[in-house]
């Protein structure tokens, strides 16, 4: 049993060294670890709460509060009609200087000309604007990931490539070698291919610290260490030729909304207010003033009605606030078709690449064969004694440097296609 359980352990612990790491997983996992993704849901709950504060404006709004006042004039009958009603036992002094109540207003909108769901249009486009612009963010933060995917890429091909020359190098020195014991070659022939060695070396240093410089980066953006992991070479992209579709296209839209929900704010607050109002108080004096005149009597007052409210002054800033929205919507069409002639300078160049590169990968293969069968030649003569060190190491080179070319034109290729299937947003 302990040794079926040290089996797994250990076929679990090999399949994590050996690791793969494709593209999608790794912009995936950048996405998920950008910083700026925790901005859309806090976007989002802001919105949902702006809204729903602008719905309550429809519930009915209450006001209460109490009240001291003192006047130095209140209210008073004419001298005459005093002493008449005093003649007829009737007391009546006139409306106290202090004066009390306590009490609330109660008043409901009835019609309010749209502005409420102008407001919630513009609440709702603006967090939509933000949310497009969030998106269009973390949209290119798959950039960022492929220019190092395929940086790091490029590299470890390179590497793969330097190992073949080292390998055959090294079966070389070691010919080179034997035919030094034997006497048929010279110790300089043996440096000669021993200093190609160390410059080859040199090269899968220069490679590897380039591939650990890209995955370094990488790393950051994925939030966990991938030196471990090979990189898996994608299949090239479908790329159509059609119409782009960025992110920063929906931006647009939004922001194109939002400008005509501020239209329609402008429009709405042409409009009257209706709205229906009741008010109650307990007080002294109320509303029945003959009583009060004729002393100070605490009493229950109600009152209900209906209001019309209409802003006149803002047929004053119609006219300019309209232009000015005239304005933001010719802005942002013209920021749109900016960024729609960059996005075809773009195309325009990537698929100029993709066709280059398509030309020289044609020729590689043909180019590597004819580099091997040259090398294939000039080992066949060190082989058969004939010693020519430094025309077997040109050989060797000119052979590694096709290989090497080759496998750059091909990664350099997929870059191009999957830059131009992330310039025009087409997966």
């Amino acid at each position: 049993m302990n040794r079926h359980i040290l089996v797994a352990l250990a076929l679990l612990g090999a399949m994590h060294c050996h690791a793969a790491l494709t593209l999608e997983q790794a912009r995936d996992e950048a996405r998920a670890n950008y910083p700026e993704i925790a901005m859309n849901p806090l976007l989002e709950q802001a919105r949902d709460y702006t809204l729903a504060n602008i719905s309550k404006q429809w519930l009915p709004q209450i006001v209460a509060g109490a009240q001291v006042t003192w006047q130095n004039h209140t209210t008073k009958l004419p001298s005459a009609v005093r002493e008449t009603l005093q003649g007829l036992g009737v007391d009546a002094p006139g409306i106290r200087k202090d004066q009390y109540r306590i009490g609330a207003l109660v008043h409901q909108n009835i019609w309010d000309g749209g502005a409420s769901h102008s407001e919630k249009e513009i609440a709702a486009t603006a967090a939509d604007v933000a949310l497009r612009k969030t998106d269009a963010d973390l949209y290119a933060v798959d950039g960022h990931v492929d220019d190092l995917f395929f940086g790091s890429l490029l590299a470890q091909e390179t590497q793969r490539e330097i190992q073949l020359t080292l390998n055959l190098l090294e079966s070389n020195l070691h010919t080179v070698e034997v035919y030094y014991k034997d006497g048929v070659a010279t110790m300089a022939d043996v440096d000669a291919v021993k200093a190609e060695l160390l410059s080859v070396r040199q090269l899968m240093t220069d490679a590897k610290a380039a591939d650990e410089s890209c995955r370094a980066l990488l790393s950051v953006f994925m939030g966990r260490d991938i030196s471990g992991e090979t990189l898996v070479v994608p299949t090239a992209p479908a790329v159509a030729s059609g119409d782009c579709q960025r992110p920063e296209l929906r931006t647009f839209d939004a922001m194109i909304r939002s400008v005509e929900a501020q239209r329609a704010a402008v429009k709405a607050s042409l409009m009257p207010r209706i709205g229906a109002f009741a008010g109650a108080f307990y007080g002294s004096p109320g509303l029945d003033l003959y009583r009060d005149f004729t002393g100070r009597r605490w009493s229950f007052n109600l009152m209900v009605g209906l209001n019309v409210g209409w802003n006149i002054g803002a047929f004053y800033t119609r006219s300019n606030s309209l232009k000015k929205i005239d304005i933001e919507s010719r802005q942002i069409d013209v920021e749109r078709q900016s960024f729609l002639f960059g996005v075809n300078l773009s195309k325009a160049r990537e698929n100029s690449e993709i066709r280059k590169y398509r030309k020289l990968i044609s020729d590689d293969s043909e180019i590597v064969s004819l580099r091997h069968a040259v090398r294939n030649a000039a080992e066949s003569k060190l082989r058969n004694g004939v010693i020519d060190t430094n025309d077997l190491l040109a050989k060797i080179t000119d052979e590694s440097l096709a290989r090497r070319q080759k496998v750059t034109h091909e990664i350099l290729l997929l870059k191009a296609q999957y830059q131009l299937s992330h310039t025009l947003n087409q997966k």
